[in-house]
């Protein structure tokens, strides 16, 4: 008869249990929270850029935006941040905060 080895049963399925349910969960949840940080500072510099440049200087400040965003987030893929731009751009405009005509 077989005796079952019950350190190596529950090692086994502790792993199984990390692998298949733990890790997934963790790196899901490390996104939505490094999303909510891009979408804050993104929404942080849109606004102060809003202060600290002049009117009408659009491009000076969307390049400005996306200097300090790539500092914060040195692996930020910056291509793929125009979409996020561009929504937080129409937010922040129908918020009042923005000029529509700015950051194009």
């Amino acid at each position: 008869m077989m005796e079952i080895n019950w350190t190596e049963l529950i090692i086994g399925l502790a792993s199984l249990v990390v692998t298949v349910f733990l890790v997934p969960y963790l790196r899901a949840k490390y996104q939505e929270i490094r999303t909510d940080s891009i979408d804050y500072w993104l929404r942080v510099l849109m606004s102060s850029a809003e202060t600290y440049f002049a009117s009408g200087t659009g491009a000076q400040k969307k390049e400005w935006v996306l200097t300090e965003l790539k500092a914060r987030f040195p692996s930020l893929d910056m291509d793929r941040i125009q979409d996020s731009l561009e929504s937080m751009f129409r937010e922040l405009v129908v918020e009042g905060i923005l000029n529509n005509d700015e950051f194009k």
